[in-house]
């Protein structure tokens, strides 16, 4: 690359990003009815500008999708989840989805269509493991199903991501995680109200 390549590429890259996170934000409030016409206004450039760089609505919240999962796998595998506790894997995990923004809110709706299976893969893939461990040795309640915990957590952070800011960054990790452990704490069960215990314990009384 020439040197006179390399600004002209910070430029564009630079026009991107405001543009995705201009589209992530409009779709977020705006959901489906969200036009090129309102990603432009929100995002400060004429929409002649917005074509230049996508070609379409479609196009425009897929690369929001692409770009939000690129770094929110980045960003859990910089977390290292696995390697703490349950309850700092979780708190690792939110401050991770929250650096998303409003990105996030996009995946789920489309995840809620079952259009989201790279998310699911990288990003949710790891969150799923650590409270499956954590459900198996009895750290957490044993009588939820790991899909339930696991959307439980994600529509916890997309809805604090969402939501006007109320408070700091690290007060919102704090306040999410800790009202998603309360609630998925373990409880005083029998092995065989247990599901996690029982498969593995084979029903021992």
């Amino acid at each position: 690359m020439t040197s006179d390549q390399q600004p002209r590429r910070d430029v564009r890259e630079r026009v991107v990003d405001g543009v995705l996170a201009a589209a992530a934000r409009a779709i977020a409030r705006d959901g489906d009815s969200t036009s090129m016409i309102d990603v432009a206004r929100e995002a400060g450039i004429a929409r002649a500008t917005l074509y230049r760089y996508f070609g379409s609505r479609s196009a425009l919240e897929d690369a929001v999708v692409e770009q939000a999962v690129t770094r929110g796998s980045a960003a859990m595998r910089a977390a290292r989840i696995g390697e703490v506790p349950v309850g700092e894997g979780v708190a690792r995990a939110v401050r991770a989805l929250l650096e998303l923004e409003e990105a996030l809110v996009v995946i789920m709706r489309r995840r809620a269509a079952g259009l989201a299976h790279d998310f699911d893969a990288h990003v949710v893939g790891p969150l799923r493991r650590i409270l499956h461990d954590a459900q198996g040795d009895g750290r957490i309640r044993g009588d939820v199903p790991i899909a339930w915990l696991t959307d439980s957590l994600l529509n916890l952070a997309a809805g604090a991501g969402a939501a006007p800011p109320a408070m700091g960054r690290e007060d919102m990790v704090a306040t999410v995680s800790s009202f998603f452990m309360e609630g998925a704490a373990a409880r005083p069960t029998s092995t065989s109200a247990n599901p996690a215990r029982a498969a593995r314990t084979g029903g021992e009384r």
